[in-house]
């Protein structure tokens, strides 16, 4: 079987950007519709630096992925690599495979390792494809090479 590779979820993150910078422009708002007191300009003003260091990190974490057209999972016979939280396992250590569907989207894939060490968890929220084809496919590479 050859590897299978994942992009980021352009959508997802699009999603994400667009929801803070909407939070941004609010609290801006806010902000000059009543320019006199400086309580209002003190808890807005530190909303305002929080929304812009989430666009910061959002950028350096996901965006710049999305837009080089990074791989954010890739299946191969002997591994899973899932970049989007530097984390590799091994089919070999894996002993089960479990999932749920999480609140916000995706599903969260848990691998329960054979050797007593922490489960691995991994997310499909930002993965590019459907999360139910993407479980599938790593139970199936699961299954042909554990």
């Amino acid at each position: 079987m050859m590897s299978i590779k994942y992009p980021y979820s352009r959508k997802m993150i699009l999603f994400a950007a667009f929801i803070i910078i909407l939070l941004i422009l609010f609290f801006s708002y806010v902000i000059t519709s009543d320019p006199s007191h400086y309580q209002t300009w003190l808890v807005c003003g530190i909303f305002i630096l929080l929304g812009f260091a989430a666009v910061y990190y959002w950028y350096k974490k996901l965006y710049v992925h999305v837009l080089n057209g990074d791989t954010a999972l890739e299946l191969d016979e002997y591994k899973l690599s899932y970049y989007i939280g530097n984390k590799v396992v091994n089919w070999k250590d894996v002993a089960s495979t479990e999932y749920y569907l999480l609140r916000g989207g995706g599903y969260s894939i848990t691998f329960i390792m054979a050797i007593p060490t922490a489960d691995i968890r991994i997310n499909t929220k930002y993965i590019a494809g459907s999360d139910k084809l993407i479980y599938n496919t790593i139970l199936e590479y699961f299954e042909r090479y554990k």
